[in-house]
């Protein structure tokens, strides 16, 4: 699992690779961020990353909104569990992502 460091005082967009036989990207998907092992309650829409999307069967997803600085959502610092929900016909996968530490 992947672990991010990133300023308080950051505002940028938080991305993540999804591996997938199918081509995921006609999904909607969405991020969420707890602290320790919480499960996810809300949920904060994304989006596929366009042309950088496929490589080798992995497929980027990013957060919609900066959720850093003066982002959409105001993160104190600590260590908080990036989840990933698809939404998908047959199937509505949700992933535990990485960490990522706010300092």
């Amino acid at each position: 699992m992947t672990v991010l460091s990133i300023p308080r005082e950051s505002i940028e967009r938080i991305s993540t690779m999804i591996s997938a036989d199918n081509d995921p990207t006609q999904q909607n998907v969405e991020f969420a961020f707890t602290v320790n092992e919480d499960r996810p309650s809300t949920w904060e829409p994304g989006l596929w990353d366009g042309a950088a999307t496929l490589r080798h069967g992995r497929y980027r997803a990013k957060a919609l909104s900066p959720i850093l600085g003066t982002g959409a959502i105001d993160l104190l610092p600590g260590t908080y569990q990036v989840w990933v929900k698809l939404d998908g016909p047959f199937e509505d996968p949700v992933i535990r992502a990485g960490a990522m530490i706010i300092t």
